[in-house]
């Protein structure tokens, strides 16, 4: 891939991660003269592998090494082999030298990446394990995941190469208004030459055109205000246009520049440098969309690995001192090319186990504070380098650079398509298939949240589903039965439109005519009548006459619970139907009242652990209502009433105990004990 291996190399961190390809540096160009043809190839191969040009240094390793074996130049060699991407070769001239994980820092974690590239994940842990061990590192960077969970979202996205990518090198996309912005080494003018030249490097900032979501045509070199003779980009832009670069000066030393958009027209001012206060190479700025906040990449000494990722605010025009992002990004590796979208910065790094040498990881952020990273997964990260990823404003999809196998030259950018199923119902009335309006849709997603959704005058509703996952529908209407199905999309077309109809029963209706006479057989007048649906719902609540008569409608195969009361008497009922009801004829419920108790439940808790909570579900079995209490100190009460019936279900950790309490209890109080087993 382009731009990342000299941070290894002690004196060599002028090009870092910005300025250099495998074998194509223009340092490697000093060397192309009789003097240093003359020079023994051990002489050569040392001087080009000190020079990042691992490419070239490898034939002339490889004879130092058949004219007289050494340590010094196997290590070279496997060096070289791992940092131009021929893992195999790598592994197996490392493992020549001895065990891998006595191995000194670098050289180890170069091997742990080839491992990791060839998909040999369990030997690159521990190999990683021994690295940071190394290093002085006492736990592992960042999240660990197992292969199976990197691969388990791959269904959810497709990857497209661009029709821009030459035998060069394109990375780092902008997205604009137009198209899209890139970094490519590619010669200028927008020609593009099918032989690769190995002495001439130009990094400069690109734009093209977008005719449809991987083809881009008219592609161009920015103008003298962004690019120059020197090496440009990364790039970064805020809403207002303005354009974050990195730049190599003549030095060699890598800083960030600014070009400030042209007011109401297209195009910048000549560019300037940034004033950052700080020591080191800055490169790869990442801005946010007010142009408040940058974030960028830095060798500063006092980083945690080779290279890391700081911060700056923008405070009355002036930039703050660095902030390094801290250890849940930065790891004793190298971390690189950041894009900030929102509260989200997107990033690469060769310091974590993930699915090969640079990943791209996603830190959620509340304002600087980072409280979650994750490794996107395959087919965004690939046995090789992936880097760069930005994101479209829709989140349908988004852009990236990568080496994988397959690319048209070094690195290429890719098309990130995310694909997402839309699902459009219809409810429907089982008897004569006509939509019902106002019916209420339930999704339950994989993780437990729901989401809602109402159907319209057609019965229609919708919702956005992700392949590959298992959900649950809940469908209600009034006067109809409710359903709740099962909804997969482990199987089937994996993005695009779903059609689902459902068809809702119509509850068919009985009339219930109730009298409720007291102890001394006179009517009740004026009871209150509570009516409760054991299936779920609000429970209805009506009043008896004067003559102590009511009349209910209820629906057939569902189960009822009745709290009848008056002053202080009462009484409870249940009532079920069936399909067999003859919805013809009324159904009587004669009720009979009798004095009711309050009383006061006092519970106590025995054999319990005082150091974790006590949890206490209590069910009312008349309304099949839960209440949650929290014990203290071993004890906990709650008033009931002699009519109903109470479930109370005690748990602490693995441990569990459930207790019944009968209706009818008499006294003022009742006193319970349960003991956890």
């Amino acid at each position: 891939m382009v731009l990342k291996r000299i941070t290894y190399l002690p004196g060599c961190l002028l090009l870092l991660l910005l300025l250099t390809f495998v074998g194509c540096m223009p340092a490697a160009a000093q060397y192309d003269n009789v003097f240093f043809r003359l020079k023994p190839a051990g002489q050569k191969g040392l001087l080009l592998y000190q020079a990042g040009a691992y490419e070239k240094a490898i034939p002339h390793i490889k004879q130092a090494i058949e004219q007289q074996s050494s340590d010094l130049f196997m290590l070279m060699l496997a060096h070289s082999y791992a940092l131009t991407g021929k893992s195999h070769e790598a592994v197996r001239l490392y493992r020549q030298t001895g065990d891998p994980h006595q191995l000194e820092a670098k050289h180890l974690l170069a091997y742990t990446l080839c491992l990791q590239s060839l998909g040999r994940t369990e030997e690159a842990r521990g190999s990683f394990q021994a690295y940071l061990g190394k290093l002085g590192e006492t736990t592992v960077v960042a999240e660990d995941l197992g292969k199976s969970d990197l691969y388990r979202t791959a269904i959810r996205y497709s990857v497209h190469p661009l029709s821009i990518n030459s035998r060069q090198h394109e990375f780092a996309p902008v997205l604009t208004k137009e198209g899209i912005l890139f970094v490519s080494d590619r010669k200028k003018g927008g020609i593009v030459k099918r032989s690769f030249s190995s002495h001439v490097t130009d990094l400069d900032v690109y734009k093209a055109e977008a005719r449809s979501n991987t083809r881009f045509v008219n592609y161009t070199r920015l103008e003298h205000e962004v690019n120059s003779n020197l090496h440009e980009g990364p790039a970064s832009q805020d809403t207002t246009g303005n354009l974050y670069f990195s730049r190599s000066e003549r030095g060699g030393q890598l800083s960030l520049w600014l070009a400030k958009s042209l007011s109401g027209q297209t195009g910048w001012r000549q560019a300037e440098k940034m004033q950052v206060p700080a020591a080191g190479n800055l490169f790869h700025p990442a801005v946010s969309a007010d142009g408040s906040l940058m974030y960028y990449v830095s060798d500063m000494p006092e980083g945690m690995g080779g290279t890391d990722i700081y911060y700056s605010v923008l405070q009355d025009g002036e930039w703050s001192a660095p902030v390094n992002a801290g250890p849940r990004i930065n790891t004793p590796g190298n971390e690189s090319f950041p894009v900030l979208q929102g509260n989200k910065l997107y990033f690469s790094s060769d310091g974590r186990i993930g699915l090969g040498r640079l990943d791209i990881y996603e830190a959620l952020l509340s304002g600087t504070t980072v409280l979650h990273v994750r490794n996107m997964g395959a087919p965004v990260n690939s046995p090789e380098d992936d880097f760069g990823l930005v994101w479209l404003p829709d989140g349908s999809g988004g852009y990236f650079a990568s080496n994988r196998k397959g690319s048209r030259g070094g690195d290429d950018l890719y098309r990130l398509d995310y694909h997402v199923i839309h699902l459009e119902g219809t409810v429907l009335d089982s008897t004569n298939q006509k939509p019902l309006a106002g019916a209420r849709v339930e999704l339950q997603n994989p993780d437990g949240s729901t989401r809602q959704a109402v159907t319209n005058d057609a019965g229609a509703w919708g919702f956005t589903l992700y392949p590959g996952e298992n959900y649950k529908l809940t469908i209600e209407a009034k006067s109809y039965r409710s359903r709740t199905l099962n909804y997969s999309t482990l199987q089937g077309k994996q993005y695009g439109k779903r059609q689902y109809a459902v068809a809702l029963e119509r509850r068919t209706k009985i009339f219930v005519l109730g009298n409720v006479r007291l102890p001394d057989k006179k009517r009740a007048a004026h009871t209150q009548v509570i009516v409760y649906d054991m299936s779920g719902g609000k429970p209805d609540t009506l009043q008896a006459n004067e003559r102590g008569s009511f009349e209910v409608e209820l629906d057939t195969e569902s189960s009822y619970s009745f709290l009848f009361g008056c002053n202080a008497m009462g009484s409870v009922a249940e009532f079920t139907t069936s399909a067999r009801t003859d919805a013809s004829l009324s159904h009587y419920l004669n009720i009979d009242l009798s004095e009711q108790q309050r009383y006061t439940v006092a519970g106590r808790v025995e054999g319990a652990d005082t150091s974790q909570p006590l949890v206490l579900w209590l069910t009312n079995s008349i309304s099949n209502e839960q209440q949650l209490l929290w014990p203290e100190n071993g004890r906990f009460s709650f008033e009931a009433s002699s009519l109903a019936g109470y479930e109370l279900c005690l748990q602490q950790g693995g441990k569990n105990r459930t207790l019944y309490l009968n209706q009818g209890w008499k006294q003022p109080q009742r006193e319970v004990v349960l003991r956890l087993e």
